[in-house]
């Protein structure tokens, strides 16, 4: 979900008194798929490998001054948080880096911990360059009812969807519901706080398409970390098949380019816009060419502030061009399948 400011008074008034679990579980959802959306694809079909890419290099350490001061930082909150919640919370640190923080005994802390650290790993180990040296803190609930609980009193959204999770990058704050679906909320948004450090300047389709990349994750390859095929494809499936057919012309990979600015990306069709930024990264991922892409396109920013050139090279066809190929991508047996 899109980074949030929340209102820190109310946010610890709820998150302090948030030890029961007596709401149902709430249907999740994330920038809401359109009501015609089905989360259920048929079964995947063989798909051709990807193109070979180097070897991966690892994110260099923070130097020593920065690791001092994230282990300072780390210290400190975690004592405060000790000190406002009391013996009875749980609180893990988790990469040197994120706070993992549950009040309930029943919350998933261990779980949570455990998949975080996979996906620091994976990022790390290729993917990104650049290392937060501020902590986060990341809520950990015991059901959908409480989360629901802690958000509603924080945010005051009561009736409309309020997402499977938020990242607060004024607070350096994680809230993610709990799923039944290997808790993709939490690697979706642990991932912008990584993100934030290694492209600063990332455009909002890129900002959140590499966060939605592991809303359901695909572990098949040691070390790595590839978003499989969710509702956001079948959103672009729907689209591209509707009646609306100025919606389905917008479905192209010069629009996506276009989703810079992050207020216009969360206005209007806010799930279409999440849909066609995650599939348009997974497809260059199931050619082997999504970290390639990201890593040239983050390091020459300041020549290339769109991306294009930098598509151009590692795709060899521009945006425009590439457009068909997307969409054929989009509608085949291959796109059902997990990343290779």
């Amino acid at each position: 979900m899109r980074p949030r400011r929340l209102l820190p008074s109310a946010l610890l008034a709820a998150l302090f008194a948030c030890n029961g679990d007596a709401d149902p579980p709430v249907a999740a959802v994330h920038a809401a798929p359109s009501a015609s959306s089905s989360t259920a694809l048929s079964s995947p079909s063989v798909s051709t490998s990807p193109s070979p890419s180097p070897p991966p290099t690892p994110a260099p350490p923070l130097s020593p001054r920065r690791a001092a001061a994230l282990a300072a930082d780390v210290a400190a909150r975690s004592a405060d948080l000790r000190s406002s919640l009391g013996p009875s919370a749980r609180i893990q640190t988790v990469a040197d880096l994120f706070i993992l923080v549950a009040r309930d005994p029943s919350a998933p802390l261990d779980a949570v911990a455990s998949l975080i650290q996979r996906a620091v790993d994976a990022l790390y180990a290729g993917p990104f360059s650049h290392r937060p040296d501020r902590s986060v803190v990341v809520w950990v609930f015991p059901s959908e009812g409480a989360f629901e609980q802690a958000v509603s009193a924080a945010t005051g959204l009561t009736a409309e969807p309020k997402g499977l999770g938020i990242y607060d990058p004024t607070q350096r704050l994680v809230l993610a519901r709990p799923d039944g679906s290997g808790n993709g909320s939490y690697l979706h948004e642990i991932s912008h706080p990584l993100e934030i450090a290694d492209f600063p300047h990332a455009p909002a389709w890129i900002a959140e398409g590499i966060p939605a990349q592991l809303e359901v994750v695909d572990w098949s390859k040691p070390g790595e970390i590839h978003g499989k095929a969710h509702f956001r494809l079948q959103t672009l499936r729907d689209t591209l098949a509707g009646k609306d057919r100025a919606l389905a012309a917008s479905v192209n990979l010069d629009a996506v380019f276009a989703m810079t600015d992050p207020v216009a990306f969360h206005a209007g069709p806010e799930y279409l816009r999440y849909a066609c930024s995650r599939e348009a990264l997974r497809w260059l991922d199931s050619m082997g060419k999504m970290w390639k892409f990201y890593s040239l396109f983050r390091d020459s920013w300041l020549e290339d502030k769109t991306g294009v050139a930098a598509f151009t090279e590692v795709v060899g066809k521009s945006p425009a061009d590439a457009t068909a190929d997307w969409i054929r991508w989009i509608n085949s047996r291959e796109a059902e399948g997990a990343a290779p």
